[in-house]
């Protein structure tokens, strides 16, 4: 058993190649998905990205995963994505690698190298 809400109204889902799909609005809402055997993990994929729940400020309960869309949901994201790799980094003490994996650095030369050979 499976059910969709946005904002608290249930929603109509489709099921193709074993997976389940749902049409996100383009507002922000709030999104349930409930699920039946309890304490089970699903994946969550959106627009075919698989998504981290703790990356992605999902809620996990034994009985459904809540979190909340918005049109600018990839922005903040991937944003976490940095943040959650560059506090890592920090934690190791590996102040020198920021830089060498490209986070605020530009690479002007290596750029116009590659569209150069591009063209």
């Amino acid at each position: 058993m499976i059910r969709f809400e946005i904002d608290h109204l249930e929603v109509d889902h489709t099921f193709k190649n074993n997976r389940y799909q749902i049409v996100l609005p383009e507002k922000t809402c709030n999104v349930n998905v409930y699920f039946e055997p309890w304490k089970i993990k699903p994946l969550v994929r959106i627009d075919n990205h698989l998504c981290d729940y703790g990356l992605a400020s999902f809620s996990q309960f034994d009985h459904k995963v809540e979190l909340q869309w918005s049109p600018n949901f990839f922005e903040h994201y991937f944003q976490s994505i940095i943040q959650s790799k560059t506090k890592w980094f920090e934690k190791l003490g590996e102040q020198n690698i920021i830089p060498k994996i490209g986070i605020d650095v530009e690479y002007k030369d290596l750029v116009s190298k590659i569209q150069d050979n591009i063209k």
